[in-house]
């Protein structure tokens, strides 16, 4: 099982003065990436690691094969009025609670601080469908106030 180090187990070299450069001497982001490449590799904390990646890989395994069947229930039908499944209303995220459009936001700008480009469009979705939520509230109450 391997641990955090703490002291410098193997030796590197400086690409441009040729010393030799401990573990020990390494910055806060080259720690910090060794650790995140060892506990991804499953060779840091040992077996509960290991068991933890497992049940990560699996969920999203299955959250991958749930979405296929949840496309096989929507799919196309050769009945001519009933092409689609029913859809859902746009802009459920105007009906969730404000504390929840809080997390959702706070959570995209977590994730792009350590992501940028994904956080970036996860932000860019959850804009586009507030806004298309709203738009298509307010072409309902012009409808009904006709």
């Amino acid at each position: 099982m391997r641990r955090a180090p703490r002291r410098g187990r193997t030796a590197r070299r400086n690409g441009q003065t040729l010393e030799v450069v401990d573990r020990v001497d390494f910055n806060l982001a080259a720690k910090l990436t060794r650790w995140g490449i060892d506990i991804h590799m499953g060779s840091m904390f040992g077996l509960p690691n290991q068991i933890l990646l497992f049940l990560v890989a699996t969920t999203i395994a299955t959250m991958v094969v749930l979405g296929y069947v949840m496309w096989w229930k929507r799919r196309p039908t050769k009945n001519p009025a009933q092409r689609m499944g029913k859809t859902s209303a746009r802009g459920g995220l105007l009906r969730a609670p404000w504390w929840g459009l809080l997390l959702l936001l706070l959570t995209a700008g977590t994730v792009g601080s350590f992501l940028p480009l994904m956080g970036i469009s996860l932000a860019a979705f959850l804009v586009i469908d507030m806004i298309g939520g709203r738009l298509q509230r307010s072409k309902v109450q012009h409808r009904t106030t006709e």
